[in-house]
């Protein structure tokens, strides 16, 4: 299981969790269409391979999608 956290001004936190990277970054792509439109996919794939965990190990991560 991997997890990343949306911690952007803009919204609320976002949690989002996946059972691989592919899909997390399907799951945060989505997100940015309707969120984000500015931030590109090589940003998010980006931010995930610095930001992804796992959260039964660690609680939480704080790496922005974008800015």
């Amino acid at each position: 299981m991997l997890a990343f956290d949306c911690v952007l001004e803009t919204h609320e936190d976002v949690r989002f969790t996946a059972e691989n990277e592919q899909r997390l970054i399907e799951k945060i792509r989505r997100h940015c269409v309707q969120y984000h439109p500015e931030i590109s996919d090589d940003e998010i794939r980006e931010a995930v391979k610095a930001g992804a965990y796992d959260p039964e190990v660690r609680a939480r991560t704080l790496i922005r999608l974008a800015g």
